[in-house]
């Protein structure tokens, strides 16, 4: 093969590796979101019944492990019907599938919310964690 000949394959030869690479990239991204609503949805079910907090369901009260294993399983009978972190809070839990009334947290020295409320402010919090955590990551790195 002449010098030339090898000159002519290198367009096609990076070509291909680009498309490589794109469509590795488009592929990882759901991936990652996934790890992400996944991680952020067991961190919020982790936080139920913690702290002095009573989880309220049908006018009942249950702590810690009860209430956590009913989200867990009430998250895995639903899991077709969530793509984010937001959508678990709305239609998993948020409300009872049964009468329809909403779900309360009751903390110590605190007023009583809504799941919805006190989740979403939750989820506020583990993504201000996590961007200040990358942020901080980032800043390390370029001082080195």
């Amino acid at each position: 093969m002449k010098l030339s000949e090898n000159f002519s394959l290198f367009p096609i030869t990076s070509a291909i590796l680009l498309c490589g690479i794109v469509i590795a990239l488009v592929l990882l991204a759901p991936v990652s979101s996934a790890e992400s609503m996944n991680y952020e949805i067991n961190r919020l079910i982790s936080s139920v019944g913690r702290n002095g907090c009573n989880f309220i369901r049908n006018g009942e009260k249950y702590r810690g492990k009860a209430a956590r294993d009913h989200l867990r399983s009430k998250r895995k009978l639903n899991e077709q019907l969530i793509s984010t972190t937001e959508e678990f809070i709305e239609k998993i839990a948020s409300t009872s599938a049964a009468t329809g009334e909403p779900y309360l947290i009751r903390c110590l020295s605190q007023e009583e919310r809504t799941v919805s409320e006190w989740f979403t402010t939750q989820l506020e919090k583990t993504v201000l964690l996590a961007n200040k955590m990358k942020t901080t990551h980032n800043e390390s790195i370029e001082l080195t």
